[in-house]
């Protein structure tokens, strides 16, 4: 959940992140990004691991506020 966003990174450490995309198809390029503001869906692949992290960065001289993280996991039974 995201408030008032306009630059971030996001990866599964500080060496591998990748940009969180908030420009659309219908925003005019010829003006900023808008700000967003609201609920950002992103799949992050994963692994089994037992010290899973995720990394979430904001160094661009842009707006940044993250308000709520939830993951959402997949998970097997064992037989």
């Amino acid at each position: 959940l995201l408030l008032d966003a306009a630059a971030a990174q996001i990866g599964p450490n500080d060496e591998t992140v990748s940009d969180i995309e908030f420009r659309d198809v219908t925003d005019p390029m010829d003006t900023a990004v808008p700000l967003f503001t609201g609920e950002h869906f992103i799949e992050f692949p994963g692994d089994y691991e037992r010290d899973a992290r995720i990394v979430i960065q904001g160094d661009a001289p842009a707006p940044f506020t993250v308000l709520a993280l939830a993951p959402e996991l997949k998970t097997n039974e064992q037989v």
